[in-house]
């Protein structure tokens, strides 16, 4: 038998998330998008967690309760995607040519 790991231990507290509204947000995009490529808010993704066809500019911002901000998925709180979940619309049928795959 394994050690014995109290309950406690293995429950972990529901962070407290809270959304906030962006009134501009291609400037917030350009302020806190942590990847060098921006995208333009008429921009089409595909959200690998929930599926779906986004435009960018639906995205919505939820603050953690230790005062951090998610860009998150349109479709959150629902879908738990953030902006690094967000892939080109046609990404899975996106092949690598034959010369690269060595």
């Amino acid at each position: 038998m394994g050690p014995n790991i109290p309950l406690s231990y293995l429950q972990k507290p529901t962070p407290i998330m809270k959304e906030i509204i962006i009134s501009d947000k291609q400037e917030y995009l350009n302020e806190h998008y942590p990847f060098v490529e921006i995208p333009n808010l008429t921009d089409k993704k595909c959200c690998i967690h929930c599926n779906k066809i986004i435009t960018v500019k639906d995205y919505k911002v939820f603050k953690g309760d230790d005062g951090f901000e998610f860009i998150c998925c349109p479709h959150a709180p629902e879908c738990n995607g953030t902006l690094i979940d967000w892939l080109p619309v046609n990404w899975h049928r996106k092949q690598v040519p034959p010369s690269s795959r060595e």
